[in-house]
């Protein structure tokens, strides 16, 4: 299950709900960004990305293995703690090639010389409690994935304040992510009961709060409440992810990077598309229940469940498709065929409940792109 796996590993959630002053910072303890703009990247914005970043030089190595030992503490969006798992491994093996680092699940034993606490300010990627860090390289867009339960933090520090200040944009982006891992990981075929269970119910606070979360942020009582559950739903639906797969979006989240879209709005885009096609799993069909939809057939049923995943990321700001985020339509198409061959070969795509062929790969982006509402069945 996904929480024994994560005591089985030793890696400890310690959880500050809402309390700054119980908070670990590690300022004094950690790798500052600052230092890693200096040793290989030209601002610190762009230390999320291989390509700028270079995690394989030795420049960056020397300067991470003389910070000081015990613990390294970094807080930020799932760039940022994606961004710190890099530098933690590096931290502990200077001398590791890069294309090591990528093999899945190859990475040594991590904290031996130092332990990761990880502090989201977004609530999206749940990267505090995955196993996963994602880079671009600049040059190619082309994602690199670094997988291994090694790479899971020691330590995850919640506090939905630190979530306050966020616009309501980015919050509607990651919340669409944090809501796709939920979803994908309670029917991947991958997937156990305890996995199933905290997936549902990470959607299910996402579906009901994400909303307030945007409209009202931290402006009332009600936003704050939404903000913290929705922060707290990031973090236990990446609990599932990490103990099973991504899905049918992830695997298709191919345009995003290679158009420069946020990662959370390409989720949303293509959530209603995707879910569609996997058609009525039994997860799917719990949650339409839980959502109010019961009566009728259960495609008349799953049909209104995929109609609230679109009008919910209507709501939340998310555009209809790659057309209405004003991506170029020939441009799109002149690359159709790459990004639908990329996706039926993803592991993501391979773990979900209903694998799509090539053509109805690009049957399924060209819908994305144009924005035509997806159909059921």
């Amino acid at each position: 299950g996904a929480v024994v796996g994560l005591a089985q590993r030793e890696h400890d959630v310690r959880v500050a709900r809402r309390q700054r002053s119980r908070a670990f910072t590690g300022r004094d303890r950690c790798v500052e960004g600052r230092e890693l703009a200096q040793a290989g990247a030209a601002k610190p914005r762009d230390l999320g990305q291989v390509g700028t970043l270079r995690l394989g030089d030795l420049q960056v190595r020397k300067r991470l293995r003389r910070a000081p030992e015990r613990h390294q503490g970094l807080g930020g969006g799932g760039a940022v703690l994606d961004t710190a798992k890099g530098i933690h491994l590096f931290y502990e093996n200077p001398d590791m090639p890069l294309e090591d680092a990528l093999v899945p699940y190859g990475l040594p034993a991590l904290g031996r010389l130092a332990k990761l606490a990880a502090v989201p300010t977004t609530s999206g990627t749940g990267s505090e409690t995955t196993s996963a860090a994602v880079f671009t390289e600049r040059e190619t867009n082309r994602k690199y994935l670094m997988l291994s339960d090694e790479l899971v933090p020691h330590y995850a520090i919640l506090d939905a304040d630190l979530t306050d200040s966020l616009p309501a944009r980015i919050t509607a982006h990651t919340g669409m992510d944090a809501l796709t891992h939920a979803l994908e990981a309670s029917v991947s075929t991958a997937a156990n009961a305890a996995v199933r269970s905290i997936g549902m119910s990470s959607a299910l606070d996402i579906l009901e709060n994400l909303g307030l979360s945007v409209s009202e942020g931290a402006e009332t009582e009600a936003g704050r409440r939404a903000r913290e559950i929705c922060h707290f739903a990031a973090a236990t639906a990446g609990v599932s992810i990490t103990n099973s797969c991504a899905g049918l979006a992830h695997g298709f989240d191919q345009p995003g990077p290679w158009f420069g879209l946020p990662h959370g709005q390409v989720c949303g885009m293509l959530l209603p598309y995707t879910t569609a096609f996997a058609g009525p799993q039994p997860s799917y069909m719990t949650l339409a229940s839980r959502l109010g939809y019961r009566s009728g057939t259960e495609a008349g049923i799953f049909g209104e469940f995929v109609k609230h995943l679109w009008d919910f990321t209507r709501e939340a700001g998310i555009p209809a498709g790659f057309q209405a985020a004003g991506i170029d339509e020939g441009e799109y198409m002149a690359k159709l065929d790459d990004f639908a061959e990329l996706a039926a070969g993803a592991i993501a795509t391979k773990l979900s409940p209903r694998i799509p062929d090539k053509a109805e790969a690009v049957r399924l982006l060209e819908d994305a792109y144009y924005g035509r509402p997806p159909s059921v069945g």
